[in-house]
């Protein structure tokens, strides 16, 4: 159950902070003589103005594929950690739930970086 709610926290999180993403890509890549957009609000604003809805979540099936099980695999983890350091009788401390986060953190990093290096030797095309 844990592992389908943090999926869903991260899935529900890139929903709503995906539009900035999309318009912090769009400014860093603009070029510096030829501004099209003054910010990231006025970035919002123009591409919801030119591409509509689409355009502020284009590309967000690739985005949702990696977070959903990124989010799911910490939220476990951490979840675990504590539970375990509880077990062990050590006392809750922000030093406790800072290492447990971290811990968790980098488990989720490398099973989701490991399990992309392998989608990605998967798709390549040898010459």
């Amino acid at each position: 159950m844990r592992i389908c709610s943090g999926a869903m926290a991260g899935v529900f999180a890139t929903l709503f902070t995906y539009p900035i993403d999309v318009a912090r890509a769009k400014l860093t890549v603009q070029e510096r003589t030829t501004k099209s957009y003054n910010g990231t609000f006025d970035a919002l604003k123009v591409i919801a103005k030119n591409d509509k809805m689409s355009g502020l979540y284009r590309g967000i099936g690739p985005t949702i594929a990696s977070i959903a099980p990124f989010v799911a695999i910490q939220q476990v983890t951490y979840d675990l950690l504590k539970y375990k350091a509880g077990n062990m009788s050590m006392e809750p401390s922000v030093l406790l739930f800072v290492g447990c986060g971290s811990a968790a953190g980098v488990a989720a990093q490398t099973v989701c970086y490991l399990s992309i290096g392998c989608y990605s030797a998967q798709t390549t095309v040898r010459k």
